[in-house]
């Protein structure tokens, strides 16, 4: 039929509100698209789908990949490296420069909630 769509987009690792039993969703419906559990997708993505006309669905535009752990800012007189880079699991490795030492502890893991473990150590003046 032409005032109905058929089956919405599939997004790898997200899911629709929609119901899914439904065979057709009507024109000018619209679905939500959320990420599913330990992934997300950029803020600016588009996370919704609407039925337009013509069996056409527009959207969602969205990636939802392995949540991570938001970048942490660099520390000062020092600097911290993330291996692997932005997953779960992943260490935040400090270090401090010539000249200075680490107060605290020297790694912090990622979480599977996306945060990180343990406080932001500093680098201190070497006596």
């Amino acid at each position: 039929e032409k005032n109905q769509c058929g089956d919405p987009p599939t997004v790898h690792h997200a899911e629709h509100d929609g119901d899914k039993s439904l065979k057709g969703y009507p024109n000018g419906h619209m679905l939500d698209y959320r990420c599913k559990k330990g992934f997300s997708a950029r803020r600016d993505s588009v996370f919704r789908a609407w039925c337009v006309g013509g069996g056409v669905w527009v959207g969602p535009n969205m990636t939802c990949s392995h949540a991570g752990c938001p970048l942490l800012p660099q520390i000062e007189n020092g600097r911290v490296e993330i291996l692997p880079p932005s997953m779960i699991a992943s260490k935040a490795q400090y270090s401090c420069f010539q000249g200075f030492h680490l107060a605290g502890r020297a790694t912090r893991t990622c979480r599977p909630d996306g945060t990180w473990d343990g406080m932001e150590p500093s680098c201190e003046r070497g006596k």
